[in-house]
């Protein structure tokens, strides 16, 4: 009876081994999609001081990034477009001036290319 169960055993566990190992598939995967990376082109700055009396606003960008004279910019506050402001100058460093268009500025608001 041992010698039953051990032949059974064995014939099992050969059985097992002698089965096809699965090939791997030769089908290339799926493409990857394609990533677009576009820079960041918007020009932002936050308001230092306002004049409400004269109309313009003292603005700070990063440096490298100060706007042209000339150019208008909105201001927003908390995210929503509160005025627009066109720069005027002087300009020094990272400070510049420019005078309000339209709407208000408050001092924290951004500012930014539209």
């Amino acid at each position: 009876m041992r010698n039953i169960v051990v032949l059974t055993v064995t014939a099992l566990i050969l059985a097992g081994c002698s089965s096809e190992k699965q090939k791997p598939s030769t089908t290339p995967p799926p493409p990857l999609p394609k990533t677009i990376v576009t820079p960041d082109t918007v020009t932002t700055g936050k308001v230092v001081r306002v004049d409400d009396k004269a109309f313009f606003a003292v603005l700070r960008f990063p440096v490298g990034s100060l706007p042209v004279i000339g150019t208008r910019l909105g201001v927003y506050h908390q995210g929503l477009k509160v005025g627009e402001i066109k720069i005027t100058g002087p300009q020094q460093e990272d400070i510049t001036v420019g005078d309000t268009v339209s709407g208000e500025a408050q001092v924290g608001d951004e500012v930014h290319t539209q």
